[in-house]
């Protein structure tokens, strides 16, 4: 994963995005040269799967102008009549969603570590402060854990 020195992920991200186009031209060929259900598992397999890579933690992080190159591989499927691909936030947070709930059932896991639990029972990250700001990957997790638990 490629960080730039302003601590932007956005040539990472823009190398997933050409690269997805790439993947893209070939679910449209086969969408030419198939039906729609082969070339949807394509796009769920070779796509989807490229672009969830590390995306359920950086998600909260990039700029609105990565996710926008994001979403446009979502618009594409969806131009070319794969209408069960689904959205792209969708999908990231089902993702994170299950990720937590793993690392989170998980006592040893060292998530736990930066995790505080209040006296009522809900979750916060504030055990060891520092710069993280509001786009920070344990306050999201924080916060949905508390939405899905309480």
């Amino acid at each position: 994963m490629d960080i730039d020195n302003k601590l932007r992920y956005a040539d990472y991200v823009q190398k997933i995005a050409a690269k997805a186009s790439q993947r893209m031209f070939a679910v449209e060929n086969l969408l030419y040269l198939s039906s729609k259900p082969p070339a949807c598992m394509i796009f769920k397999s070779f796509v989807i799967s490229l672009l969830m890579h590390c995306l359920p933690i950086l998600y909260t992080s990039i700029y609105a102008r990565d996710k926008k190159s994001l979403r446009k591989v979502f618009h594409d499927a969806n131009n070319l009549g794969l209408d069960d691909v689904g959205d792209l936030d969708t999908i990231v947070k089902q993702r994170t969603k299950s990720i937590l709930l793993r690392s989170f059932q998980d006592n040893d896991h060292f998530i736990h570590d930066y995790i505080e639990r209040c006296p009522s029972g809900r979750l916060r990250h504030l055990k060891y402060r520092s710069s993280w700001g509001k786009d920070c990957f344990l306050r999201q997790m924080c916060i949905m854990l508390n939405d899905i638990l309480f």
